[in-house]
């Protein structure tokens, strides 16, 4: 499902990664790997488009989730992603924002319990409620103060209430 704004005519789709291709995206659009045009470009070899992905995003599964997750299943980050349809931002195909959120301590764990308590949680506390942490929240420059940023913000407190969390903490 995605969500869709109107900014000055043109039309955002918010909308979470569930392919290894917009994962790829994502590192694209912050600047961690190359995009499939560049590496096609930079290799000689005959490669086909899906092979250039699986090249780029060894470790990640068709989802584009990590394949050697070390947390619970439960708390595998997510990523939502503003698309865009705007001339000029090929470049990341389309990928002009994005936010990352991750369900923690979703089954209530005492902190002395838990694998690793969150780095934000006192070492005097006892207990970490269930919360969602948001982070890498991340607007192109170019199409900043058209909204983009607080649908993100919204799609990731519909994600909080589908998790039955009521906490999100800003990493």
């Amino acid at each position: 499902m995605s969500l869709n704004l109107a900014a000055h005519e043109r039309t955002i789709a918010i909308e979470q990664v569930s392919s290894k291709a917009r994962a790829l995206d994502v590192f694209v659009f912050r600047g961690f790997q190359v995009s499939v045009a560049q590496f096609l470009k930079e290799n000689e070899a005959e490669w086909t488009e899906e092979q250039a992905i699986d090249e780029l995003m060894k470790g990640y599964d068709d989802k584009g989730d990590p394949v050697k997750w070390q947390e619970s299943p439960d708390e595998l980050p997510v990523h939502f992603v503003a698309i865009s349809q705007q001339e000029g931002v090929d470049d990341t195909n389309g990928v002009v924002g994005i936010v990352r959120a991750q369900a923690c301590n979703v089954k209530n764990i005492p902190l002395d319990k838990a694998i690793r308590p969150p780095a934000s949680v006192s070492p005097f506390t006892t207990k970490c409620d269930p919360h969602i942490y948001l982070s890498n929240l991340c607007v192109d420059s170019r199409v900043r103060r058209q909204g983009i940023g607080s649908a993100l913000l919204l799609k990731v407190m519909k994600y909080a209430r589908d998790m039955s969390q009521d906490q999100i903490v800003l990493w």
